[in-house]
């Protein structure tokens, strides 16, 4: 009966324990879940203002997107671009691709892309915990790590600017790729090492940044381990992520020298030691502002010498380095020193690309590069807490009060930096708050003012800041150049000397930076504007080389060819844009104003035809088109298609002098004379300054002696201040005497 009993009584509590587990299991599986949705929650307040930010058009969101044509027509031709060529001195396609389809669905509203970066970035969150939570086993500093992520006011700028798309991308794909490689190293399942692979490479066409990942495998080796040793399947297993870094690292490398933004380390203001000196510089204030966050700006400057030193506290970096690393060999308890060792390694391995060490364009910090080698400094903050918790529990609850401020603190912070980024304007205003001896900061405010609210006064002020501060900076001074050559016009009796004040600008940015396309452009077209063509066309073969595929250039070019009579040559250009782009409408008429200058009256009429057929609306030409079909007509006596064609290149553009001069030079031709008045008559109403067209009405007036209406003439232009002789008006009136 006693075995009867034991027996009896094993099942129920088999079955107990497991009951038991199972809800022990739920409840932590419910935790989790209420601590990472709470997350999400907290993170998506921080940044609930991010998404009715605009577009920082003068800061890389005009070039990636609202100006760049490329995205804005997803055909095969522009996908191809996308996927096989630098572009702004990067290599990142699938975030490029991501911004072409936002573009051709949505168009280009602002609001759908804050909306995905967001929720890229809340994803990251998500990865965050998830992959710190299986490294450490943790969740306490899996909670901690993912906070950091969600609200770190440093990683504002990732998020909130629409251009680092390409930050939240490939840390999507960066975590997934380390998550799917642990699985692969628990679990010894080939699958996930091919998961990893693939989700390496898509981070990789995000952006290259996501680099290291190889030697982050390795530390992930050596912590799951416990250990550091080498061994073949370790070495085997992540050649394929070598191959991908190394590859897209040299491609990294290429597309910066091509774009211009490596400097050679043995010139310029700094040393090979001062270098030295700006990266431990770096390194020290990503440490210190994961702790004291403070001084934002979208831009952080190069420091300035005094009696040809650097500042006093970039002597002192190195030392504070130096003793943070030697805090590893002052920690007793094993656990901690290998967190210690993994995350400082974690975060230097991500953060060494960009300390300087190798110089890359024109900031010491960028709050950007904070994005992923945190997650390194979280998993260092959330194992301290976990071994105080284990080993100190009085101060577990100071510990945890602390954070709790800390993390408030933070995203009222981060809430309260996304209306920094809510315009161009107003972002480059807190740059110059911050530094305002920045050039740059003066000349990307003026941008926006010139490029996006097109108040070119405004916009030279800034201009002239910026070269105050800086008389070299080339970008200010063929920014400085275009706006007076808009200015021009406007000022008609002294439009001329706004086009020599562009001239002499873009010549002073082409002697600080001989390639800079902008200047070289500007200077190009200006010369043309003023008809000195001749003159334009060393500039236009300049821009060219730097910018062999800008189809506007190319015709600009081709139309200098054909006022210095080099017609073969204007020719070639327009081809060339055809090349580039068979549809391109402007490129056909070009062609066939050429053929109408040689007085190749029928071929002029082919290209202008296809040109229409291409498209009929083009507003900046449309109404050129059937000026000139219609003066072609004209001269190969098609008087009834020429009549057709100038009446419609008035209707389009009712201001067009020219056509409304040739009508009526057709209708008389025709003997429609009553026409060619009604003409005259509402060139007049639609131009009613341009003294011409009464002259000629009143001219066509007295060859139809009509002397009534030839009097009213002289009339109107003496209301307009013309001085007609009073001979005039006597022969008129005795004309009219006479025939009355």
């Amino acid at each position: 009966m006693a075995n009867k009993v034991v027996k009896k009584h094993t099942k129920p509590n088999i079955i107990q324990n497991i009951d038991k587990s199972k809800k022990q299991n739920n409840k932590a599986t419910t935790n989790y879940l209420y601590y990472i949705i709470g997350i999400l929650v907290f993170t998506l307040l921080a940044y609930s203002n991010s998404i009715t930010n605009d577009f920082i058009y003068n800061w890389d969101d005009g070039g990636y997107i609202t100006e760049y044509k490329v995205i804005q027509n997803l055909n095969f031709e522009n996908i191809k671009v996308i996927w096989t060529e630098f572009y702004k001195g990067n290599y990142h396609p699938l975030t490029t691709m991501f911004y072409a389809f936002e573009y051709n669905v949505f168009g280009p509203n602002p609001i759908v892309f804050h909306i995905n970066n967001l929720l890229f970035h809340l994803a990251n969150v998500y990865l965050v915990f998830f992959f710190v939570k299986l490294l450490t086993k943790r969740i306490e500093t899996a909670i901690i790590a993912a906070i950091i992520m969600g609200v770190h006011p440093m990683h504002v700028e990732s998020v909130s600017w629409i251009s680092e798309r390409k930050d939240v991308l490939y840390a999507f794909f960066f975590l997934l790729s380390a998550i799917s490689y642990y699985y692969y190293s628990t679990k010894n399942k080939i699958k996930y090492l091919v998961y990893s692979v693939i989700l390496f490479g898509l981070s990789l066409l995000a952006k290259s940044a996501g680099t290291p990942l190889p030697i982050i495998l390795i530390l992930m080796d050596f912590y799951m381990k416990k250990k550091i040793y080498i061994d073949y399947k370790l070495i085997v297993s992540k050649l394929a992520h070598f191959a991908l870094a190394i590859g897209f690292g040299v491609a990294a490398i290429l597309s910066q020298d091509k774009a211009g933004a490596l400097q050679d380390m043995s010139s310029g203001n700094f040393t090979v030691f001062e270098r030295f000196l700006l990266a431990n510089y770096s390194m020290f204030q990503y440490l210190y502002k994961l702790f004291t966050p403070h001084q934002f700006s979208a831009m952080h400057p190069y420091p300035d010498k005094t009696a040809g030193s650097l500042p006093i506290l970039f002597y002192i970096a190195p030392v504070v380095i130096a003793l943070l690393v030697g805090v590893y060999f002052l920690i007793k308890n094993k656990q901690l020193k290998r967190d210690y060792l993994f995350g400082g390694l974690f975060f230097g391995a991500m953060i060494a690309l960009v300390l300087q060490f190798v110089p890359v364009g024109g900031a010491i910090i960028a709050e950007r590069y904070t994005y992923i080698p945190y997650v390194g400094l979280s998993i260092i903050i959330g194992q301290l807490y976990c071994y105080v918790k284990d080993n100190h529990s009085k101060w577990t609850n100071i510990m945890k009060i602390a954070f709790i401020i800390y993390a408030i603190a933070f995203a009222v912070i981060t809430f309260n930096r996304n209306f920094d980024w809510k315009r161009g304007d107003i972002l480059f205003t807190d740059v110059i708050d911050k530094y305002p001896n920045m050039a740059f900061a003066y000349n990307n405010r003026g941008y926006f003012y010139q490029s996006h609210e097109k108040n070119f006064y405004k916009a030279l002020e800034d201009y002239n800041t910026s070269l105050k501060v800086d008389p070299t900076f080339h970008r200010a001074l063929s920014n400085r150049g275009v706006v007076y050559f808009n200015i021009a016009p406007e000022k008609k009796d002294s439009a001329n000397f706004y086009y020599q004040m562009a001239i002499i600008d873009f010549k002073k940015a082409i002697e600080h930076k001989s390639n800079n396309t902008d200047a070289l452009l500007g200077l190009a077209n200006t010369y043309s504007q003023i008809g000195q063509f001749k003159e334009s066309l060393p500039y236009y073969s300049a821009y060219m080389k730097e910018e062999k595929e800008n189809q506007e250039a190319y015709l600009w070019r081709g139309t200098a060819y054909n006022r210095v009579d080099s017609f073969d040559l204007a020719i070639k250009d327009y081809e060339y844009v055809l090349k580039l782009n068979k549809n391109n409408d402007e490129a056909y008429f070009r062609i066939g104003v050429v053929y109408f200058d040689i007085k190749q009256y029928d071929k002029a009429i082919e290209f202008i035809d296809k040109s229409i057929q291409l498209n009929k609306d083009n507003q900046s030409i449309a109404s050129q088109k059937y000026s000139y079909r219609g003066f072609a007509n004209y001269y190969l006596k098609k008087y009834e298609d020429a009549a057709n064609d100038l009446h419609n290149a008035v209707k389009i553009n009712p201001k067009d002098i020219a056509s409304y001069t040739q009508r009526a030079i057709v209708l008389q031709a025709m003997n429609r004379f009553d026409l060619a008045i009604d003409n005259y008559t509402e060139a007049i109403k639609n131009n009613p300054s341009y003294i011409q067209f009464i002259n000629d009405r009143y001219r066509l007036n007295l060859k139809l002696k009509r002397y009534g209406d030839a009097y009213e003439d002289l009339k109107l232009a003496t209301n307009l201040g013309i001085n007609i002789p009073k001979s005039e008006f006597a022969s008129v009136e005795q004309n009219l005497k006479k025939r009355n």
